[in-house]
């Protein structure tokens, strides 16, 4: 057998082994939205079979699995907070116990609620560990900046602080539920895709390089041959020491920049296309979402 024959029945193999690994997905993802009401497990699994299915070179497999993820709505009140209406619990250190209703809002209520969710954007999107350039009901697929909405964050007038701090610190030093990882590791210091087009400092991570902002910036790589050349667009920093104004809106986002070539991972040949497609998911104000985010989609609220 020659070469080229090899290659082609290998290609075919990996094909229909594809297929079937996403069509047992399908089912189990059925089965999965029948039996539990975890939107955020259904929400990832689908985004996984659609990552998968883009990858084979099998025209309308795109069509196959809708990504089926929603934009939460999370409002803090005085002395409880609701997430779709319904009334969560979160941890109080002043009854060293989980309530649902408290007695005035806190800096730590107000950071673990949002660096949960922040988690749940992260890990619903596969931790940025796979390409998801190409699902255009996720991204507009010639966007350079292009954002997810995971969450809309609002304060109730109820609500008698003008502001809440140290998120950031928070993600720092806490850890995540059932983990020894705190939730700035997980989200920041994990490795991502193509994760080498950002760290260029040995003292930063990617996430925190990405926070600086970026001038205009030509990326050029020699294992590009369909696409030379990525233009960045500039953009200004993301405050990453982010104080919550209860005056304001904010945002729960997961981003994706750079423009690519199909990625080739599935096949083995990565280095035969230009893939520097890079994601993040960070916390901002809504008034800023315009400079961060070129394309913006957003899933039912429902």
């Amino acid at each position: 057998m020659n070469k080229k024959a090899q290659i082609q029945s290998k290609l075919g193999i990996i094909i229909i082994s594809l297929i079937i690994f996403v069509l047992l997905l399908i089912f189990l993802l059925k089965l999965h939205a029948y039996f539990s009401k975890s939107d955020r497990e259904i929400c990832r699994s689908s985004v996984l079979a659609q990552s998968l299915l883009m990858q084979a070179p099998t025209p309308g497999s795109e069509k196959i699995v809708t990504p089926k993820c929603k934009t939460y709505k999370v409002v803090f009140f005085n002395d409880h907070v609701e997430i779709d209406d319904k009334t969560i619990e979160v941890y109080d250190s002043r009854k060293k116990d989980f309530v649902k209703k408290f007695n005035g809002l806190t800096d730590e209520i107000v950071n673990q609620v949002i660096a949960e969710e922040l988690r749940w954007c992260w890990y619903q999107f596969l931790e940025g560990k796979k390409s998801l350039f190409n699902i255009k009901t996720l991204f507009a697929g010639g966007s350079v900046l292009s954002c997810y909405l995971c969450d809309e964050i609002t304060f109730d007038s109820s609500v008698g602080e003008k502001e809440f701090k140290s998120f950031y610190n928070y993600t720092k030093h806490k850890t995540m539920p059932n983990s020894q990882m705190t939730y700035y590791e997980y989200y920041a210091e994990e490795s991502r895709l193509y994760s080498p087009f950002y760290d260029r400092d040995p003292d930063k991570n990617a996430w925190e390089e990405y926070v600086q902002g970026r001038g205009n910036e030509v990326f050029i790589s020699e294992k590009c041959k369909e696409l030379e050349v990525s233009l960045f667009e500039p953009r200004k920093p993301i405050t990453k020491n982010i104080i919550f104004d209860t005056s304001k809106k904010y945002a729960v986002v997961f981003i994706k920049e750079g423009i690519t070539s199909k990625v080739r991972e599935i096949i083995g040949t990565k280095e035969e296309g230009c893939s520097p497609e890079t994601y993040f998911s960070y916390i901002l104000s809504f008034d800023d979402l315009s400079e961060q985010c070129k394309s913006l989609r957003r899933g039912s609220m429902k």
